[in-house]
């Protein structure tokens, strides 16, 4: 395993330079040999007439034909999401998109472009309902509290089932215990191990999502009057501080799946996600104004400014599943059938069979349709 050398500002500049240059050329043979595997995949690829499962190496944007092809999304503080048409995508966790070779964050398939609301966020104080629906779908607009006892519950519903919850918060809350539901015509704790829960909020001390794989006995509830798929959050423990949230939406539109925090955006940990036959991806958007085009680009960049920074200061590309992709069925064991004569050792065929001798004499016969 190749171990990369750590650089660090407290070291002696020249030692520094020796760990970079020898960075340098290990990245070099570990990119030298992966051509190589390259080569020999393709031969065999070919070799066999078979079709690679992955589109590879697509380049987005990269030439005057196609660098129009971009098209801006939103300008968000500190990034702009963009997105480019792509064919046959399916979503996979090996799915890959680089800029200038450095590998962006990965954040899956959307279910919709734009932010999208819940149809309903109701806090339950005791017996006192509390409507929070607007502002929670608003992405500015004013805080409102959450839970601020462990007797309280936070209910949020929708007409089709969700599998994620974003949180952005005025005020971070301090010693929740969260625990999470759904209904199934009763409350139904979701959990790590069966659900995949996962909480990115750390029980609400900092902006994230609340996360989990869709329960197959999710049902329909009325609860407020209202009629939905319901996510129950609740606390086991009394805060010290109530958290005060800016809004609460689904995780899965293109713009919550790609929203970056300010250390993402400080350390340039670009993400990108897929939709509707576009992948979708953030740029930096801010920066000197000598460097628009070259270090940023936004959507009000004008046409020379973008084709300096798609085609001619960096390259984007992508690998990602090909949705048209089968898997090569091998040999069909299911029409081998037994056949007659021939010479011990053989392997013959005709036009609609290939005929082998697999011990002594004893020949098996394979259909050569179903190899079509």
């Amino acid at each position: 395993m190749t171990e990369i050398n750590k650089v660090r500002t407290d070291i002696p500049f020249a030692e520094a330079i020796r760990k970079l240059q020898d960075n340098d050329n290990k990245l070099l043979g570990l990119a030298e040999n992966d051509n190589v595997d390259a080569i020999d995949l393709q031969d065999i690829f070919s070799g066999t007439g078979q079709t690679s499962r992955f589109t590879r190496n697509l380049s987005l944007g990269g030439s005057l034909a196609t660098f129009r092809l971009f098209s801006g999304v939103s300008n968000e503080a500190g990034y702009t999401i963009w997105k480019y048409p792509v064919t046959a995508f399916a979503d996979s966790t090996h799915n890959t998109l680089y800029l200038d070779d450095v590998k962006l964050d990965y954040r899956g398939a959307a279910t919709s472009e734009a932010t999208t609301s819940f149809n309903s966020v109701f806090l339950l104080s005791g017996t006192t309902w509390v409507n929070n629906t607007v502002e929670a779908g608003t992405t500015n607009g004013t805080a409102f509290g959450l839970m601020s006892h462990s007797s309280n519950s936070l209910y949020i519903g929708d007409t089709n089932v969700f599998n994620g919850i974003d949180f952005n918060f005025n005020t971070l809350g301090y010693n929740y215990d969260l625990k999470a539901y759904y209904f199934s015509g009763t409350w139904v704790q979701l959990s790590s191990i069966t659900h995949n829960l996962s909480d990115d909020t750390s029980n609400f001390t900092s902006n994230g999502r609340i996360s989990y794989n869709i329960p197959t006995d999710w049902i329909s509830g009325t609860f407020n009057g209202v009629s939905n798929k319901w996510i129950k959050l609740s606390t086991d423990s009394n805060p010290v501080t109530t958290a005060q949230a800016y809004h609460i939406m689904p995780d899965d539109s293109v713009r919550n799946l790609l929203s970056l925090s300010s250390d993402d955006i400080l350390d340039k940990n670009w993400a990108w996600c897929y939709f509707n036959n576009y992948v979708y991806l953030t740029l930096k958007n801010r920066g000197g104004i000598g460097y628009e085009g070259n270090e940023w680009i936004r959507i009000e960049s004008n046409e020379t400014n973008r084709k300096n920074y798609f085609i001619y200061n960096h390259e984007l590309k992508t690998t990602y599943q090909n949705s048209t992709w089968s898997q090569w069925k091998g040999i069909p064991t299911a029409t081998i059938t037994s056949g007659t004569a021939g010479t011990t050792g053989q392997i013959k065929f005709d036009s609609n069979y290939l005929y082998i001798d697999v011990s002594g004499n004893h020949w098996k016969r394979i259909t050569l349709a179903d190899f079509a």
